[in-house]
């Protein structure tokens, strides 16, 4: 789980791909459960989830970019506290 800076204290947050890798689910499943319940956050709190690009490195030694979601553990849980699915 990363922890993000924040003005006055630290942010624990999660990405999309740490969710997946906990669960055991597919990136892409989990990245469309996110999409799925972000119009019920969006009505509720007014925001969007915050979409980012984590660099996945690749055997050739390159790299690719990959979308994923950087949650706050609020909006990580919220899936659960609304009765969503998110894993």
């Amino acid at each position: 789980m990363a922890t993000m800076s924040g003005a006055r204290d630290e942010e624990q947050r999660m990405t999309s791909l740490d969710i997946a890798e906990l669960t055991g689910k597919s990136h892409k499943n989990v990245l469309q459960a996110i999409r799925n319940m972000e119009p019920a956050w969006e009505k509720v709190h007014g925001l969007k989830f915050q979409p980012m690009q984590i660099r996945m490195g690749l055997p050739n030694n390159g790299y690719r970019m990959v979308p994923a979601f950087s949650l706050t553990k609020t909006e990580s849980l919220y899936g659960r506290m609304s009765g969503q699915q998110l894993m």
